[in-house]
């Protein structure tokens, strides 16, 4: 579900508060940048250097060995570097496998090897292209119609309310990623116990995101909108999802060691538990401790099976792909027709080039060579995985990780070996261009993702770990910083277009009718970012954050060596007290922060559980601080009215330090840190 790559993202950002603007890129590793100051033919080289000369045309079959070799340099490489401790893969190619390897371990007590048909690993949202076949089985038999409302579907406590909104959300929009919903996940989408598992049927009452915007206008990525899908799938074949999924996509293609149930004790409002033959050879998660690897604990997605809840094996993913490649058939089993086969080609949002449309459910990217794939990514706590198919080249790539970090491997692997093959590349140094700094206004700035929830404390991590920067350089480029990573843009064909200066990537731009930049669309159509004030600009509230700690270390450093100044009347006195008070406070809240942002920047969030104790202490901080600021203020005026003192340095402090406190709660407020109950 890459649940904890997007939410390592948003905890970063906490760093801002520090002054710190470095933040993880929400879209994965940013390709490095080549130095600016190099000459342009040496740049050119040292792009072109990476570009291996493509051997075949499409058509043309992988030779298995050189297929392997590849593979094994990448995997075991990026297992060294990056500290992965297993590793599963199969790629096949004209409806066979021609590789199926596994690599690493699986387990440690007792030591076990991963067997590439055997070891069950997690394979997060790509279960999700499975609900997409089971909805499409649907309407090819007549029983759902893709512009049908959900609610059609679902019973009075489950329906979705529209809570203003003109446009009911249809099927088709959660193919899309398009309900309009915002996304909410900590501490109940994935959690460490199965007892803590909130039923299916009323995990979509318990936890509906709210609506922010109308339904089909804008893909951002929604479990619970899948998580509705399962439910309406359950419902109409009355039978728990679990069972539906065995009986009409794992057992008509013969994948024996794949399911979506999980380790756990038979419970009343669940589906029957993982078999036991499949149980014990369940990989476990790890995390690379310094100097070893640490097993984790499991994880448990039940509530929203049908968003991520698969176990299977490479073997059974490589005949997947082979299904997928052969729209719908399998050794003579037909699991799904030509409608379906369709629609799991066809993009249902209407996206600039280079942008994920969701192919009904499918992602759509843009591969090496221009080619497109066809697929999905997913992540639980631990394990990274990434499924692509690219029917002009009759080949899927399947490979998944079992350790937190794994995705700097499972995400590049598809791409690295149709470049190696097939990729007809040219040498890339695009050229900035010095005009772009005439209209440079209309795209810089801050922008905010839309992936994220909304309110409260959610929202002040999605927030934070979700803000872009967009500035221009003096050579012609667009650079972004934060959650889209730093990067250097070129000028592309039109002025909503631009091109990654020395990769295959877009930056696309919605312009307003002045000309001025509101959304920037992301490549991967699970999110997009939204022009916002910039008073959401990191650096500006890392300087104010920052600045405004120190000045409340120095009033208290004053006032307990009583040096403080001391005011006449009781007004102006009391606004004092009242900025000593919030100025403690503001410092409770860095230091809950600063004890916290060490561990979470080091082994990531829990998303087990939420709110984490800290962040609770420092949101009831600012909050303290902010109406011990406000209460600050008030007084000032009274005390200025009845004795004003224009030309006293120190009640000119007085008012900068109150206002600095106020623009602080004001920045904390926005971004949702000021509901330690929410």
């Amino acid at each position: 579900m890459n649940f904890r790559s997007s939410m390592l993202v948003a905890l970063a950002g906490l760093a801002a508060l520090g002054g710190s603007q470095a933040l993880l890129s929400q879209t994965g590793p940013a390709p490095a940048a080549t130095p600016a100051s190099a000459p342009p033919a040496a740049q050119t080289a040292a792009v072109d250097a990476l570009r291996p000369t493509p051997k075949l045309a499409p058509g043309q079959p992988i030779p298995a060995g050189e297929l392997e070799a590849l593979v094994d340099g990448i995997v075991r490489q990026s297992m060294s570097d990056n500290h992965i401790a297993g590793v599963t893969v199969s790629i096949v190619q004209n409806d066979k496998p021609v590789l199926l390897k596994g690599y690493g371990i699986s387990n440690i007590n007792p030591m076990r090897p991963v067997d590439p048909r055997k070891t069950l690993f997690r394979i997060g949202s790509v279960s999700k292209t499975m609900t997409w076949i089971l909805i499409m089985r649907e309407v090819e038999k007549g029983t759902i119609k893709l512009t049908d409302p959900v609610n059609k579907y679902l019973p009075p406590e489950s329906q979705i309310p529209d809570q203003g909104f003109k446009n009911p959300i249809r099927i088709v929009d959660l193919m899309a990623h398009a309900p309009g919903m915002e996304d909410s996940a900590l501490g109940h989408l994935i959690l460490d116990k199965p007892e803590r598992l909130t039923p299916p049927a009323d995990y979509l009452r318990l936890h509906r995101p709210n609506r922010v915007r109308e339904a089909g206008t804008l893909s951002t990525y929604s479990n619970y909108g899948v998580a509705v899908a399962g439910q309406i799938l359950a419902r109409l074949n009355k039978v728990d999802f679990e069972t539906l999924a065995d009986r009409d996509v794992f057992a008509p293609a013969g994948m024996s060691r794949s399911t979506f149930r999980e380790p756990m004790k038979p419970r009343a409002g669940f589906a029957a538990p993982m078999p036991a033959a499949l149980a014990g050879d369940v990989s476990d998660g790890f995390r690379w401790g310094g100097n070893r690897f640490k097993s984790m604990g499991p994880d448990f997605v039940g509530s929203v099976a049908s968003a991520g809840s698969i176990t299977t094996t490479a073997e059974d993913m490589a005949r997947y792909m082979r299904l997928l490649l052969r729209d719908g058939s399998i050794d003579g089993t037909t699991v799904y027709g030509p409608v379906a086969a369709k629609a799991f080609r066809t993009p249902i949002m209407k996206v600039p080039a280079g942008v994920n449309g969701w192919a009904h459910g499918f992602g759509m990217s843009t591969q090496p060579g221009g080619f497109t794939g066809y697929g999905h990514g997913g992540g639980t706590s631990a394990f990274l995985t990434q499924m692509t198919v690219i029917p002009e080249l009759d080949l899927g790539v399947f490979i998944s990780t079992n350790t937190v970090g794994g995705n700097v491997l499972s995400s590049k692997l598809p791409g690295a070996i149709i470049e190696r093959f097939y990729a007809q590349t040219p040498p890339i140094q695009r050229p900035g261009n010095p005009a772009l700094l005439k209209s440079a206004g209309n795209y810089e700035g801050t922008y905010v993702a839309t992936r994220r929830s909304y309110s409260g404390l959610e929202k002040f991590l999605g927030v934070l770990g979700g803000t872009a920067k967009v500035s221009a350089s003096p050579d012609g480029y667009l650079v972004t910083s934060g959650a889209l990573g730093s990067q250097s843009w070129a000028p592309g064909d039109s002025p909503t277009q631009f091109r990654a200066m020395d990769g295959e990537g877009y930056l696309n731009f919605v312009l307003d009718g002045n000309g001025k930049a509101i959304r920037i669309y992301t490549p991967s159509g699970a999110n997009a970012f939204e022009r916002a004030s910039g008073l959401f600009d990191l650096g500006l509230f890392g300087w104010v954050g920052g600045l405004a700690a120190l000045i409340a270390f120095g009033l208290w450093t004053a006032y307990l060596a009583r040096r403080g100044t001391t005011y006449q009347g009781s007004a102006l006195r009391l606004s004092h007290y009242g900025l000593l008070g919030a100025g403690l406070s503001w410092i409770v809240a860095v230091i809950a922060i600063a004890t916290w942002l060490p561990s979470i920047m080091a082994n990531g969030p829990s998303l087990h559980y939420w709110p984490p104790t800290p962040l609770v202490v420092a949101s009831t901080a600012a909050l303290i601080a902010t109406l011990a600021t406000i209460a600050s203020v008030l007084l000032l005026g009274v005390g200025l009215r009845k004795a004003p003192r224009p030309g006293n340095f120190a009640l000119l402090r007085h008012v900068a330090v109150a206002l600095l406190f106020l623009a602080l709660s004001v920045m904390v407020g926005i971004r949702g840190g000021l509901l330690p109950w929410a």
